[in-house]
């Protein structure tokens, strides 16, 4: 017999969750280095990390935002509404 599967969180559960884990995320940057390596990549420093997952959580804001497929606006419509990139800095 399958074990019954956990029910999904709801989507402001989902939502609670993200803004915990940015916080989380943002209190263990106060003060760091930028420049610090990340242990578990190596090549990449503090930077590009927060620059990867600022870029993963605009995409996500962006889609969260669109609404649901059943409203969907046109392709690329979505993305004239993104919080503009970071501007590029020297590492």
């Amino acid at each position: 017999m399958m074990p019954t599967p956990e029910p999904l969180p709801s989507f402001a559960d989902l939502l609670t969750l993200i803004d915990d884990r940015s916080a989380a995320f943002r209190k263990a940057l106060a003060g760091a280095d930028p420049a610090a390596r990340v242990p578990s990549c190596p090549d990449w420093s503090l930077r590009d990390l927060v620059v990867h997952l600022g870029e993963g959580h605009r995409f996500w804001a962006t889609v969260v935002a669109a609404g649901p497929a059943d409203t969907r606006r046109a392709p690329g419509a979505m993305w004239q509404r993104a919080p503009p990139r970071p501007s590029p800095r020297s590492r």
